[in-house]
């Protein structure tokens, strides 16, 4: 597993409020979301490699759970994939170029 040529941000959100929602609102300080985009969110275990470090976020209680698990003050890398549909019926990923690596800093 590999991260190649994704784009990078910065958000600052409270660890009281870390959320889907939250994170997707973030999101899109940085990149162009519609309302029918599926969005991905993973986040990266602290000191762990990424070929098997990456947690999904599927949830508020997984979302709470990366907050629990940094420190205060501290930054969790999330990483987005983001699915468009295209002609109405068919979904594909956006191109790695505009996959977005976000560090929340909580």
């Amino acid at each position: 597993l590999n991260y190649v040529r994704g784009r990078v941000g910065l958000s600052h959100i409270e660890k009281d409020k870390i959320s889907l929602p939250e994170l997707r609102g973030f999101l899109g300080d940085h990149v162009t979301l519609t309302a029918e985009d599926v969005v991905d969110f993973h986040w990266l275990f602290l000191d762990v490699d990424m070929s098997n470090g990456l947690r999904r976020l599927a949830d508020d209680q997984s979302c709470m759970h990366m907050s629990d698990c940094i420190i205060e003050g501290g930054v969790a890398e999330v990483y987005v994939e983001i699915y468009k549909l295209v002609d109405g019926r068919n979904w594909v990923i956006i191109s790695n170029q505009q996959k977005v690596k976000d560090h929340i800093h909580v």
